[in-house]
């Protein structure tokens, strides 16, 4: 069995990068740059009242005549001459000439002659050309999600369509005649599909759909249909359940029966150890066992940075920090295991809460906490005190 690291490695390398194509910048949130962005001109292009007030042109005391007013977007016809000023909006381009701004209520205006308040210093309020920017400033990295701050300024750059990765398909392939939808209602013995969901908050929160749905009941000829459907439609495909080695877990088997290449064939984690990913051209399939805190700690380490290259990110590693624990946490050598803890950043420093339960097969904790720890396989049981490495949700699925 390869390493955690290794695994990681052969399943990012087998991954295909998506195509670029042209879209509307107003179509652009939550999509990734396929290009290096630039300014296309200075910020400001023209010198700016910084308030309102009045435009300057020193002369030898403080009245000045108010040759005129101008708004923000105007572009004044004429120039400031000593002892000259004009009244200026917040915004407006200042006239030729204008050495300084006053606000206007350092002013006193009385037929048309100007008397100013306060000292006069040259440049003052005044937002001088490209002092925010010269024409060739980069101002995003291809690779980069457009999220809530980048997408705003992309409109303030006036780049009206902008280069981005086609996002992958996504297909998801549930296996197993246990599972129930919730409007069911419970039965005994069974249980509520939680994997689509899974996969669904994950793919919205990276900014992707489901686009294929399919389940299968357990059965071999079922099982292989689905996969080879899906497989057609699809650039990636995830599985739940089938892939132990249980009397009804037929993924191995049909990938042996179809021209699927086996990549990887179990990880050293906790929970998770029976993954299998499998590789057809250019798709991918994740089969991801079916616990559900098996299913969400495979999907966080391997499928989510696998998407994100897709993608074209280039932010797609592990953003792992470290965090003091404030409860005993348990692990064995030998194996990673990823326990799920609640993370809070007090003054400047994570802690994290180990809880009760880090059973495989429970999952209701996951809905307290917000992170997991990360325990390599040279660590044991660790105390309280102790400094671990943490994932946070919030942060890997952004």
């Amino acid at each position: 069995m390869l390493s955690f690291q290794d695994c990681k490695k052969v399943i990012f390398e087998a991954v295909s990068i998506c195509d670029t194509e042209i879209i509307s910048v107003r179509q652009s949130m939550g999509r990734v740059l396929a290009e290096d962005l630039t300014v296309s001109r200075d910020y400001p292009d023209t010198n700016l009242s910084a308030v309102d007030g009045y435009a300057v042109r020193f002369g030898s005391d403080f009245c000045f005549k108010n040759r005129g007013v101008v708004a923000a977007g105007q572009l004044p016809d004429f120039k400031l001459e000593s002892g000259e000023c004009a009244a200026v909006m917040t915004g407006a381009t200042v006239p030729e000439g204008t050495d300084c701004v006053v606000r206007v209520e350092d002013c006193i205006e009385t037929d048309g002659i100007v008397k100013t308040q306060t000292d006069l210093r040259s440049g003052v309020l005044i937002n001088k050309s490209a002092f925010e920017a010269s024409a060739g400033k980069a101002l995003a990295r291809k690779g980069l999600r457009i999220k809530h701050s980048l997408y705003p300024s992309l409109f303030y750059a006036g780049i009206s369509q902008v280069k981005v990765y086609k996002q992958p398909k996504v297909g998801v392939l549930m296996t197993g005649n246990e599972l129930r939808e919730v409007e069911s209602g419970a039965a005994k013995g069974q249980v509520f599909n939680t994997n689509f969901y899974i996969i669904e908050s994950v793919l919205n929160a990276i900014g992707l759909d489901c686009l294929y749905r399919e389940s299968v009941p357990d059965d071999e000829a079922a099982t292989r249909k689905a996969l080879e459907t899906m497989a057609d439609k699809c650039d990636f495909i995830i599985s739940s359940g089938g892939v132990s080695m249980g009397r009804f877990d037929f993924i191995k088997k049909v990938f042996n029966q179809t021209d699927f290449s086996l990549i990887i064939q179990g990880t050293p984690i906790k929970p998770g150890r029976p993954l299998m990913v499998a590789k057809r051209e250019n798709k991918l399939f994740f089969g991801i066992p079916g616990y559900p805190a098996a299913f969400f700690v495979n999907t966080l380490l391997y499928l989510v940075p696998a998407l994100k290259i897709a993608c074209g990110r280039i932010d797609h590693e592990h953003q792992l920090f470290n965090a003091i624990l404030t409860t005993p946490t348990r692990s064995r050598e030998g194996r990673l295991y990823l326990n799920r803890i609640k993370l809070q950043l007090e003054k400047g420093q994570w802690t994290a809460q180990d809880v009760e339960s880090q059973k495989t097969s429970h999952f209701l904790n996951f809905a307290e906490v917000n992170g997991l720890a990360y325990l390599p396989e040279t660590v044991g049981n660790l105390d309280t005190g102790a400094i671990i490495q943490a994932l946070h949700f919030d942060i890997e699925l952004s």
